[in-house]
């Protein structure tokens, strides 16, 4: 299981870009993306690189398509997770479970252990505020 995800354009805002690769990749247009949350974002590091992620909700199911420029899918599918205690929290895979607990806390007002999830230093600024 992942989320949505790629890079972000010359001259595009990183919400922009998050918006586009949920399109991209689910078929779920900015239109049907409710930003409740505004622009709350984790900054998640792997690998070297950043991936800034958002939190949205949204009734649409998503659409998996072939990459038009690849000819391929870029995943083989798609589930939903129950925001308040998924029935098999196995599934969650451990380099995700970090952003679905901070979108938990977030959008269920809860407090997480903050050596949990790791936030970018702006976002840890914001907080001692």
């Amino acid at each position: 299981m992942d989320f949505p995800k790629g890079h972000v354009e010359t001259g595009e805002e990183w919400i922009e870009a998050a918006i586009r690769e949920t399109q991209e990749e689910a078929g779920i247009s900015e239109g049907e993306l409710d930003f409740t949350w505004g622009d709350q974002h984790i900054d998640c590091h792997r690998t070297g690189k950043v991936c800034r992620m958002f939190i949205a909700s949204t009734a649409a199911k998503p659409r998996i398509e072939k990459n038009p420029e690849s000819g391929r899918f870029e995943h083989i599918g798609w589930q939903w997770l129950n925001l308040e205690q998924d029935k098999d929290e196995r599934r969650i895979h451990p380099y995700i479970r970090p952003t679905v607990e901070w979108g938990r806390s977030i959008a269920l007002g809860r407090q997480i252990d903050s050596g949990y999830v790791h936030t970018s230093q702006s976002e840890r600024s914001k907080r001692k505020r």
